[in-house]
Order: structure tokens, then sequence, then C-alpha cells
């Protein structure tokens, strides 16, 4: 088995990696011995982050038996704009990347 590595983006943003994840990674079963599903907890309908981890460790546990679910709470965004010098050494960014994002219109 191929210890590579796929990123599968759901169109439907954070609300569809809740309703569908277990469906998307559903094609990997046989290839990968774990899984990531990554969200954030803040989008419009959301349940909260605590029942947003639970449904979707209920649906993944069946099928899965190594598999994380990282939610984000605050989202993501809310981290990244903090100033602190950390997030850009962690995400392995340069020092200016918010200056590099307002410039870029992001």
């Amino acid at each position: 088995m191929d210890p590579g590595r796929d990123i599968i983006v759901d169109p439907g943003r954070d609300p569809g990696v809740f309703l569908r994840a277990h469906e998307l990674l559903r094609l990997y079963e046989g290839e990968y011995a774990h899984a990531v599903v990554m969200l954030d907890a803040a989008w419009e309908g959301s349940p909260g982050a605590d029942a947003i981890r639970e449904a979707l460790t209920t649906r993944l546990k069946s099928r899965w038996d190594s598999f994380t679910v990282v939610v984000i709470d605050p989202e993501l965004e809310a981290w990244i704009w903090q100033d602190s010098p950390h997030v850009a050494q962690t995400l392995n960014f340069p020092s200016d990347f918010r200056a590099i994002l307002e410039r870029s219109g992001h």
C-alpha cells in the first residue's frame, strides 16, 4: 500500500463535509488505513463543534478503524489572522504572510 495522501475537498464546503465526508471517504477505504476529516465549526446551520465531531465519528467508525475528526473552533480564519508569530512558524509560512494575503485581496 502506497503511504501517499489524497486531499478531498467537498464543493459544499464545511456543511458538505459534515453531510458527506463518510461517503467521500468510501472511495478510499481499501487504499488507505487512516482518514482525517477537517472542517470549521462555524457555518450557517452548524450544530456546534461537539455535535459535528460526534456525528462524524458515528458515521466513520463503522467503516474506518483509524480516523480522526478535527473540528476547528473558532474557525480557521479567526486564528490565522491573530497577531502571533507562532502561526507563520507552525504553518511554515513567511513571517509577512498576512500582508501578502491582504495585498492579494484574500
